[in-house]
């Protein structure tokens, strides 16, 4: 249940790659979604053990889960 979020993220960074490829050239929509990640994984190396779920964990979980969305349709574009 607690990581819904994070499925609901992936799919909606998907989408939005899907789209952001027809404008921009998979590199650069790549790069944004690890970029994304990356941001998550600093902003959750900052918290403690007694950090609360909403919104300490909920907020790093859903961004990573967008940056490996966004990441995932141009890597599946470079396989083609």
């Amino acid at each position: 249940l607690g990581f819904i979020p994070f499925a609901v993220s992936v799919a909606v960074g998907a989408a939005l790659s899907s789209q952001l490829v027809s404008r921009f050239s998979p590199r650069t929509v790549m790069i944004a979604g690890g970029i994304l990640m990356l941001a998550a994984m600093l902003y959750g190396s900052t918290l403690t053990r007694g950090a609360p779920y909403f919104p300490d964990l909920v907020l790093p979980l859903v961004i990573a889960a967008l940056g490996i969305g966004m990441a995932n349709v141009p890597l599946r574009l470079a396989l083609i």
